[in-house]
């Protein structure tokens, strides 16, 4: 589902896969409980360049970018969306 501030995201799949977030002294920050997603599935639009780079930090990776079917007058909607995803298998070579 997509917000009027072009803020989106999915998630597909049977559970949520998690993670930890760590700071840069290595002390853990945030915690997302680990219920089994096969793949979580991230999207914006291809302008918001704070949103995409929050899902690459986080181990999401670029899949594609497509027209959006918005109706919404919203900043940068020609440009159109971009999908980012992670898996479990991506998870747990990120973890290990």
């Amino acid at each position: 589902m997509t917000t009027p501030s072009g803020h989106t995201s999915a998630i597909r799949g049977k559970k949520e896969i998690g993670t930890t977030n760590k700071d840069r002294a290595g002390q853990t920050i945030g915690e997302v409980e680990d219920v089994g997603l096969d793949k979580i599935i991230a999207q914006t639009l291809a302008v918001n360049a704070g949103s995409r780079a929050v899902r690459e930090r986080v181990g999401l990776s670029y899949v594609r970018g497509f027209s959006s079917s918005m109706t919404a007058q919203v900043e940068g909607l020609e440009a159109g969306e971009v999908e980012y995803e992670m898996t479990r298998e991506q998870l747990r070579r990120r973890r290990s």
